[in-house]
């Protein structure tokens, strides 16, 4: 996993996380302004309630999802964080049943079962 290498030399998980993101964001706004889409983007900023949508899944998803996984890749064994970030798809198949009532159909259930047991064979 090569966020084991942003953390070398007790680089803090979360000084990690906030120069991934800020990278990223310039590569985003990059290719926003090449393809000419950075005014319509800013125009979509007014609809307030969106812009509220946006700044949280943004804190929650990739500030939040990014901190949490190198927190535990600094701290745990590679394998059983690696494993562990693995586990959503096995956490939301149940939820998208009690949720959604949407059948779980049982080659969504083979493939969850096979991508578990590689992760698992990978670290093991």
């Amino acid at each position: 996993m090569t966020a084991r290498y942003a953390l070398v030399g007790d680089f803090s998980a979360l000084s990690a996380t906030l120069i991934r993101i800020a990278i990223g964001a310039v590569i985003v706004w990059a290719v926003a302004a090449l393809r000419g889409q950075v005014s319509h983007t800013l125009r979509q900023w007014h609809d307030g309630r969106a812009l509220r949508a946006m700044a949280a899944a943004s804190f929650v998803g990739p500030f939040l999802g990014i901190w949490l996984s190198l927190i535990a890749v600094q701290n745990a064994r590679l394998g059983i964080a690696s494993t562990l970030m693995a586990l959503p798809p096995i956490l939301l198949i149940p939820l998208e049943y009690l949720l959604f009532r949407q059948r779980v159909s049982a080659r969504g259930l083979i493939g969850t079962v096979i991508a578990m047991g590689g992760v698992a064979l990978l670290f093991w």
